[in-house]
């Protein structure tokens, strides 16, 4: 009987070229995957129009939006809110956040935006993505930088304008790449 390689093998032919150290990063693995299956089907909606896209699509979005953050001053370790349903928009949005060397805060989509804005005023967020129903409703947490993932709404996270790019200090393996907030089941999350 032959002993298979660890399931994770295949970062030792990525150290050294796609990231340093013992464990690549969020933001790190998504380069890695990119480039493995960049053909690959990664994403698939159904509403509110069938869509599917495969990584070499997803990646440029990922930049774009990495770069739209970096333009506005947005940089390694800051805090940016993120609410909406399972969509290509929400998983492109939390890899922009942590490509651009933030720290993603998901917010359960749920929660009524009162207790949205306490958290976001908590973490001090620097700017907030979020979906058609929560998108107004969050304008008194007094985030000045917002991205719609909803179409046919201004800063469309999917018609971002591609800018010159500041470089992105990169997280590293041991830092924070979430705050997650878990529901209060005796008390506010």
């Amino acid at each position: 009987m032959k002993i298979q390689d660890a399931p994770w093998s295949f970062l030792d032919q990525c150290r050294g070229r796609f990231f340093q150290g013992e464990w690549p990063t969020v933001a790190q693995m998504f380069e890695i995957t990119c480039a493995r299956f960049g053909g690959k089907r990664a994403f698939t909606a159904f509403e509110p129009a069938p869509r599917a896209m495969n990584w070499n699509e997803v990646h440029p979005a990922v930049h774009r939006t990495a770069g739209y953050l970096l333009a506005r001053g947005v940089s390694k370790g800051d805090r940016v809110a993120l609410t909406g349903k399972n969509s290509p928009e929400w998983t492109v949005a939390c890899l922009g956040i942590l490509t651009a060397g933030a720290v993603v805060v998901p917010l359960d989509h749920q929660l009524s935006a009162e207790e949205m804005t306490v958290l976001i005023r908590f973490v001090e967020a620097r700017a907030l993505f979020a979906d058609e129903e929560k998108l107004d409703a969050l304008g008194a947490s007094g985030v000045a930088l917002r991205v719609s993932l909803a179409p046919g709404r201004p800063n469309y996270i999917f018609e971002l304008e591609a800018e010159e790019q500041p470089e992105a200090e990169p997280a590293g393996e041991t830092d924070p790449a979430a705050i997650l907030f878990t529901s209060g089941t005796t008390g506010n999350p």
